[in-house]
C-alpha cells in the first residue's frame, strides 16, 4: 500500500470523526454559539443544512426533541454516518458492503437516485423551514 493511499481519509473515517466531535462538544456551547454557516453569514438566511451540527450534537447527548428542533434530518444523518463508520470498520468484506453491492445489482436506479432523494429531502425541509424562519417561528 502506497503512503498516499494510507494518508487519504476514507468516508468512514471522516464520519467517525464527525460523530466523535459531536459527542465531545457540549450542547450548551453549540446551542448558544454564533452561526458559522457561510451562506447564512453572507445572506442572513439559513441554508438547507443550517442547524445540522447542533442537531447532531444534541442527538448524541440524548436530547432527541432539541435535535429535531434544530434540524429534522439530524437523526437520519447520524444514522447514515454510523452506517459509514460500520462499513469502514470491517473493510471490504463487511456485511454492509455486501448488502450495498447486492442492492445495487438488483436495483441500480434506486441506488443511483439516493443522492438525489437526499438532496430533495434537504430542499423540502428548507422550503418548509424558511418561511417559518422569516416569520421568527423557527429555531436555528
Amino acid at each position: 500500500m502506497r503512503l498516499r493511499q494510507r494518508l487519504e481519509p476514507r468516508p468512514g473515517q471522516i464520519a467517525g470523526l464527525v460523530l466523535v466531535a459531536a459527542a465531545l462538544l457540549p450542547p450548551t456551547l453549540v446551542a448558544s454559539g454564533p452561526p458559522l454557516c457561510p451562506f447564512r453569514l453572507l445572506t442572513g438566511l439559513p441554508c438547507p443544512g443550517c442547524g445540522l451540527t447542533r442537531s447532531l450534537v444534541c442527538l448524541l447527548h440524548g436530547d432527541l426533541a432539541m435535535s429535531l428542533a434544530f434540524h429534522p434530518l439530524g437523526p437520519p444523518v447520524a444514522l447514515a454516518l454510523l452506517v459509514l463508520v460500520l462499513a469502514e470498520g470491517r473493510g471490504g468484506a463487511s456485511p454492509l458492503t455486501r448488502m450495498g453491492a447486492w442492492l445495487e445489482s438488483r436495483h441500480p436506479y434506486a441506488v443511483a437516485a439516493f443522492p438525489w432523494a437526499t438532496l430533495a429531502a434537504f430542499l423540502l425541509v428548507w422550503l418548509v423551514r424558511l418561511p417559518l424562519y422569516l416569520q421568527g417561528r423557527w429555531l436555528y
